[in-house]
C-alpha cells in the first residue's frame, strides 16, 4: 500500500546542505515574514540566478521570487487556477478548463506516475525504471539539472566526463520514482494552479490525493527551452527543492573528492534505491 508521508521522507532526504545555500537556509528562519513556499523557491531560485555558463542564464541576480509580490500566488495576477479543487475521479486527473503548455507537460508527466502506480506491482524496479524513462526524459530538462547540481564544478569537467555525468544523473532520477511511486491504491492528481516564478521560470502546482492518507503536494518548476517547457525542479509539499538538495548533495563530493568519487556515489545511491525498492 502507497503511503503518502512514508514515501515523501526519504525521496530527496540530504544531511548537510551546500555552503551557497546558507543564506537561503537563514532566510527561512524568518517563518513569520517569509513562506516555506516562498523559502523553497528562494532556494532553488538562487541555483538559476547563478548560471554555470552565459548560455543557460535564466537571471543576472540573485532576487528569488520570495522578495517579490510575483511570488506569491494569493498576490499576483499571474497566479491563475488550473483546474478545479474538487476530488478528481480516482485514478485520474481532475478535469479542467483549456491548459497552458506548462501545464500540459506537467499533467502529463503525472498520468503517467499513475500509470506507474497502476501496474506497479506487475514490475520490478528495472521494469518501473524502464517504463518510465521515456516521460521523465521528456518532460525533464534533465541536461539542464545535471549542470545546475554541480555549480562551478560543471565547467571544470571535459565533454567526456560531462556526458557521463548526465547519463548518471538521468539514470538516478528515473530510479528515484520508480522506486518511491510504488503500490496502487486509487490515488489521484489535481492540477491546483500556475504562476511565475522569476528568472522566465513558471511554477505548477499540483496535488497527489491518497485515499486513506494525506494529500502530497507536487509542484512542479518549468522554464522554456528549444523543445517546449520542461520541468527543471520539483518541490515536495512546497518546501522540499530536488535541484537544491541535490547540488547540497553531489557538488561538495565533486569539489572535494573529485569526479570518479562522484560517478561512484552517484551509482551507489542507484543501487541502495534499486535494492530499497519493492
Amino acid at each position: 500500500m502507497f503511503v503518502a508521508q512514508c514515501w515523501l521522507k526519504p525521496f530527496l532526504f540530504s544531511r548537510h546542505l551546500a555552503p551557497e545555500l546558507g543564506h537561503a537556509v537563514r532566510a527561512c528562519d524568518l517563518g513569520e515574514k517569509i513562506s516555506l513556499v516562498s523559502c523553497a523557491i528562494l532556494m532553488s531560485g538562487l541555483l538559476l540566478a547563478v548560471p554555470a555558463s552565459a548560455e543557460d542564464a535564466l537571471g543576472t541576480d540573485a532576487a528569488s521570487p520570495a522578495a517579490s509580490p510575483a511570488a506569491s500566488p494569493a498576490a499576483s495576477p499571474a497566479a491563475s487556477p488550473a483546474a478545479s479543487p474538487a476530488a478528481s475521479p480516482a485514478g485520474g486527473i481532475a478535469a479542467t478548463p483549456p491548459t497552458s503548455p506548462k501545464v500540459v507537460v506537467v499533467e502529463a508527466f503525472n498520468a503517467n506516475l499513475l500509470n506507474l502506480l497502476r501496474n506497479s506491482d506487475s514490475l520490478d524496479q528495472k521494469g518501473r525504471s524502464a517504463a518510465l524513462k521515456p516521460s521523465l526524459r521528456k518532460s525533464f530538462d534533465l541536461d539542464f539539472m545535471a549542470q545546475k547540481v554541480l555549480g562551478r564544478g560543471w565547467k571544470k569537467l571535459t565533454p567526456e566526463q560531462r556526458e557521463v555525468w548526465r547519463e548518471s544523473f538521468a539514470g538516478l532520477m528515473t530510479e528515484n520514482y520508480a522506486g518511491r511511486f510504488v503500490g496502487w491504491s486509487e490515488q489521484s492528481f489535481t492540477t491546483v494552479e500556475e504562476s511565475e516564478a522569476g528568472h522566465g521560470t513558471v511554477l505548477v502546482r499540483t496535488k497527489l490525493h491518497v485515499p486513506g492518507d494525506e494529500d502530497v503536494a507536487l509542484d512542479y518548476r518549468l522554464r522554456e527551452t528549444p523543445e517546449g517547457w520542461r520541468v527543471i525542479d520539483v518541490f515536495l509539499n512546497g518546501t522540499v527543492s530536488e535541484l537544491a538538495l541535490r547540488r547540497a548533495e553531489y557538488s561538495g563530493v565533486l569539489k572535494r573528492d573529485g569526479f570518479d568519487a562522484l560517478i561512484v556515489a552517484v551509482d551507489g545511491k542507484r543501487e541502495e534505491l534499486a535494492a530499497a525498492a519493492p
